[in-house]
């Protein structure tokens, strides 16, 4: 662990200009692309928004 403990102090340390140079050489690497994690994300996330706009049109009372 102190490994990986040691590699996030180092890419603390980078501009955001080395981390999207990292981001990008990890994706050719590996042959993955972190835009689909955002992508498969963004349905979820826009359900859960409309789930808690729809609680705060209801009245918190049953007696309304």
């Amino acid at each position: 662990m102190a490994d990986v403990n040691a590699i996030l102090e180092q890419i603390k340390g980078l501009t955001l200009l080395e981390a999207a140079q990292l981001v990008k050489g990890i994706e050719e690497a590996f042959g993955v692309s972190a835009a689909a994690a955002a992508v498969a994300a963004a349905p979820r996330r826009a359900r859960r928004q409309r789930r808690l706009r729809q609680r705060k049109r209801r009245p918190s009372s049953p007696w309304f």
